[in-house]
């Protein structure tokens, strides 16, 4: 007597293989039972590949034996050993272990990956040919993210970002730069000028930039930013967050904001206020009144404790009702307030004017509001009383029941 195996229909394995998308081992379980599992599994184990310094020698060799595997991967992560972005000197062995792998492997592997739509860099020195390579070899990135890697100068970040056709998204979080006296140079870079016949293409029309992590005093944000602006590829930009930490960084966004800002849906924006002085916290130059169609706003950089006291100066968090009094868009619908707590005693609650906050809210701009989020950052000396001191201070809000609140210990 034969027995009959059911056979499940095709949807249904593939929804099953899609379930364990991210367990290598039991892919390669599911393309070893049978053949009607393979091409599922494979696309599952391949859409997304990350190439470090050790594996990618054997990825090439996979790429050689069976090509089609490299139409698979849309999502790229090339991770280097250069801690803070730069290489160091003091190992020569793992110095001549990321030159081979930036200068030799990766050029070599990304011709061989055509669909990339999403490209991440991490610890990655990009003064080596590896920016070359990037940029003649995946021309359908559409969301770039660079993650501690380091450049000369800002002309090798503006040369990575320029040349994508497709690009959509960018996020720089925490990178360091070598050369910080000219952040835009008036002449190219060698490797701009070498590429140039790539930056003559149709550039991008960015919809997201995202700067974060930034070395203090760090002015390069706004130096893209203002590249963007006078390469008019803003028109797209609907998300922007940034913040700010430096002398004329709050004058240099308001003149950006007032290009920018008729397009913005989603807006992060903070004042740090251990680095900014007192005209800039408390009457910074700055207004969201051409954010005419904000959908969400961000306030980051709340700090309830300042480290650095700057004589009169009655509160470093006047600029956050300052700059919620300027809303002028009928159409937000969500705000957050990231708040850090870390060093605050009872007392520092105060430092924000909650009840003017409170009144704001309840002004014409904030009444379609759908949900109002306090991120809570650290503070254990005040991590019982923070919450409740929050909602009585603003009962016109809390009675919409709107608020959440979520909390992150040290």
């Amino acid at each position: 007597m034969h027995l009959l195996v059911p056979r499940f229909p095709a949807e249904l394995t593939d929804e099953i293989i899609d379930h364990l998308h991210d367990d290598q081992r039991a892919l390669s379980s599911c393309s070893l039972t049978c053949r009607g599992w393979v091409t599922r599994a494979r696309y599952n184990r391949f859409k997304s590949v990350e190439i470090y310094v050790k594996n990618w020698s054997g990825f090439k060799q996979l790429l050689d034996d069976y090509p089609p595997i490299g139409d698979l991967v849309c999502s790229l992560s090339l991770v280097g050993n250069a801690k803070h972005g730069y290489l160091s000197r003091s190992d020569p062995e793992a110095v001549r272990k990321m030159m081979r792998w930036a200068n030799e492997g990766i050029p070599a592997i990304l011709p061989l990956l055509s669909r990339v739509t999403d490209l991440a860099l991490l610890r990655i020195d990009l003064s080596g040919g590896i920016v070359e390579a990037l940029i003649n070899h995946l021309r359908s990135v559409e969301t770039l993210r660079l993650t501690s890697c380091g450049a000369k100068d800002v002309s090798v970040l503006l040369t990575i970002i320029g040349p994508f056709p497709e690009l959509q998204s960018v996020r720089v979080k925490s990178w360091s730069l070598l050369d910080r006296t000219n952040l835009l140079p008036p002449h190219p870079s060698p490797l701009a000028s070498s590429l140039h016949g790539a930056l003559t293409t149709r550039l991008p029309s960015i919809k997201k930039f995202s700067m974060a992590c930034r070395p203090v005093k760090d002015t390069t944000a706004l130096a893209i930013l203002q590249w963007l602006v006078d390469q008019s590829l803003y028109h797209s930009l609907s998300s922007l967050a940034i913040p700010l930490q430096g002398g004329g960084e709050v004058a240099t966004l308001d003149r950006v904001l007032k290009v920018v800002g008729p397009g913005l849906r989603k807006l992060e924006i903070g004042l740090e206020p251990d680095y900014l002085g007192a005209e800039d916290l408390t009457n910074p130059p700055l207004t969201l009144a051409h954010c005419t169609n904000l959908h969400t706003l961000k306030l980051q950089s709340i700090k309830l404790h300042r480290n650095i006291h700057l004589g009169s100066l009655s509160s470093h968090l006047a600029w956050v009702p300052r700059l919620l009094s300027q809303v002028s868009s009928p159409h937000i619908q969500y705000l957050t307030f990231r708040i850090r707590a870390a060093g605050a005693e009872r007392a520092d609650l105060e430092a924000l004017d909650w009840t003017t906050v409170d009144e704001i809210l309840a002004s014409p701009p904030f009444q379609n509001l759908r949900g109002v989020t306090f991120h809570i950052m650290k503070g254990d000396a005040i991590i019982n009383d923070v919450v409740p001191f929050i909602k009585g201070c603003l009962p016109n809000l809390e009675a919409r029941r709107i608020t959440r609140f979520i909390r992150y210990a040290t």
